[in-house]
């Protein structure tokens, strides 16, 4: 046998234990039986306009802000800037929005808490930003601002205004993308490098999870009709295009720690990585989600 073929057998060895091993995707596994039925009660719950996912929103976007701020504090030199001036902004337009939905989830007061939450992003992205790198703190407030901020009020929303079931089917595909492409990627992907700063996805590892994911969700419009209507072509479109989002969230927070040159977000879960790792085709696809829904 050949060094080369010796090399491929022993890639081969290795992607088959992480594949059905009990590594990484065992722990995943078990985190994933532990976090979905915890998950699904925190959006089933409707006491007090949805108490409960409110807060699991608050913390999504209170972590990801942490963990965004912590990855490029060594780069641009945010060491002497405490870390919740990148989320406070982001906790009081959550806050706020949430004290909105007792008044019926009236989008003027959307727009007014949007604006005010600017307004005060904008005075602590100042306070932040002298220095020979304030051009890039500034832009790190203001990305960290919309990353996580408007995109987890996103998630808020869809439940607040359209319901827990399609909060339901939301993560469903989001996870369901995420899985099909690592799996089948990890077993059967042999072009790989097709995106930058994601060289280890694959080109077949994406063309599955699009058709999976599709395939999911037109089998839930078909399965639930009662919750989400007799026209499966609207679910269909529903996992079209978060078949198109999910990996690009998933591609986005690559290349952010790929700029900050880090393996994971955080270490917040074993096996996972961190929020950001765990979330980052949710927050992504969040708001294009919500705008679909709007327009179905």
């Amino acid at each position: 046998m050949s060094i080369i073929e010796e090399r491929e057998d022993s890639v081969d060895f290795e992607k088959k234990r992480v594949f059905f091993g009990p590594g990484p995707m065992l722990q995943r596994v078990l985190l994933s039986v532990l976090l979905v039925p915890l998950l699904y009660a925190t959006v089933k719950i409707d006491c007090c306009k949805g108490l409960l996912f409110f807060l699991f929103v608050l913390a999504l976007s209170i972590l990801s802000a942490r963990e965004l701020y912590r990855l490029f504090a060594e780069t641009l030199e945010l060491d002497r800037v405490k870390w919740w001036y990148c989320c406070l902004p982001q906790a009081v337009l959550i806050i706020l929005n949430y004290l909105n939905s007792f008044f019926t989830m009236k989008y003027l007061g959307i727009l007014y808490i949007t604006g005010y939450t600017v307004l005060l992003q904008a005075v602590l992205g100042i306070l932040i930003c002298p220095g020979k790198k304030g051009g890039g703190r500034a832009a790190l407030s203001l990305f960290g601002y919309v990353y996580t901020g408007l995109f987890p009020l996103a998630l808020f929303l869809i439940r607040a205004v359209y319901g827990p079931p399609y909060v339901y089917l939301f993560f469903l595909l989001c996870w369901i993308s995420d899985a099909a492409a690592y799996l089948v990627g990890m077993r059967f992907g042999k072009r790989r490098g097709i995106v930058r700063w994601s060289p280890q996805k694959s080109l077949e590892g994406y063309i599955s999870a699009f058709c999976i994911t599709v395939a999911v969700a037109v089998a839930a419009g078909l399965l639930f009709a009662e919750r989400f209507g007799p026209a499966v072509w609207k679910t269909a479109m529903i996992g079209f295009v978060i078949a198109v989002t999910a990996p690009a969230g998933d591609v986005l927070e690559s290349a952010l720690k790929r700029k900050a040159k880090r393996k994971d977000s955080s270490g917040f879960l074993p096996g996972f990585g961190g929020v950001l790792d765990i979330f980052d085709s949710i927050l992504l696809s969040a708001p294009v989600y919500l705008l679909l829904l709007s327009v179905l």
